[in-house]
């Protein structure tokens, strides 16, 4: 049903339609065809170029490594794709962040993450309180916020975009 180029990992991506469900199984397998995730997860995505693999039936995510062993369990809601090197995880309704490595940096324990950017985050913790997280994965500078609006905008000059705070990014 699907066959993914090669990753720089040497993986592919797969997926077949099984017959006996009706429904899309996926997997991973290396170059030489032999099974790295087995065709049989409703989600099977290549992260990071192939260094780690995101699996999940149903509404249960977790990540192995390049090789098919685990990195994490399934046991997550949800694993969102990496920005400026980490990904959020979610589990019981709250957000974390977990590295490159597949390592939980952050539990679950956040309403909203958006994204590292220039190694800093947008986080909302609780209803109209919200601060600024750098790299450490602490408030930046002690301070709470009713509100965050993104802002993204085309510099008429240059026609180059900002980031989320208006601040084009070679300032």
């Amino acid at each position: 049903h699907k066959i993914s180029g090669i990753s720089d990992s040497g993986l592919v991506e797969i997926a077949i339609l099984d017959s006996a469900t009706g429904k899309i199984k996926e997997g991973v397998v290396n170059i030489d065809g032999k099974d790295i995730v087995p065709l049989e997860y409703d989600v099977a995505d290549m992260m990071l170029r192939g260094r780690i693999i995101k699996i999940g039936n149903g509404r249960r995510f977790g990540l192995l490594k390049a090789d098919g062993t685990e990195l994490l369990p399934m046991e997550y809601s949800e694993i969102g794709r990496y920005v400026g090197g980490y990904a959020t995880i979610k589990k019981g309704g709250r957000l974390g962040l977990i590295n490159e490595q597949g390592e939980v940096v952050v539990e679950p324990k956040y309403q909203r993450i958006m994204g590292f950017i220039n190694g800093i985050a947008l986080v909302k913790e609780a209803e109209n309180r919200y601060f600024i997280m750098d790299e450490s994965f602490k408030n930046i500078n002690g301070e709470y916020y009713q509100a965050f609006a993104a802002i993204s905008y085309a510099d008429p000059m240059t026609n180059n975009y900002g980031d989320n705070f208006g601040i084009p990014q070679d300032t």
